[in-house]
């Protein structure tokens, strides 16, 4: 099947170590064993729609942090410690 063909062409080019911290990151990553998808090699989180595999770092690392500042936002802590400290987004620029 030629979704067979892409995965192994994507899994070829990782290095082991690379292939086994996704599979570790997958496997760990807090969500529920109940909602990962991984028949056929694949390596999906159907509740955070993540493809460990596929995706690149730095889109696993964004879907992390959008997932984040969801739970963040809903929690209703953003808009206590910015009712607390409005200045705190101005020292977060002065950091950087």
């Amino acid at each position: 099947m030629n979704w067979e063909r892409n995965l192994e062409r994507v899994v070829e080019k990782m290095s082991v170590d690379e292939y086994k911290l996704r599979v570790l990151l997958w496997l760990r990553h807090g969500c529920d064993l109940a909602v990962l998808y991984g028949d056929d090699g694949e390596r999906q989180c159907n509740a955070c729609m993540i493809d460990f595999i596929r995706m690149s770092v730095e889109e696993i690392r964004q879907k992390f942090e959008d997932i984040g500042m969801k739970k963040l936002i809903e929690s209703g802590i953003a808009k206590k410690v910015e009712k607390e400290n409005p200045n705190a987004s101005n020292k977060k620029e002065e950091l950087c």
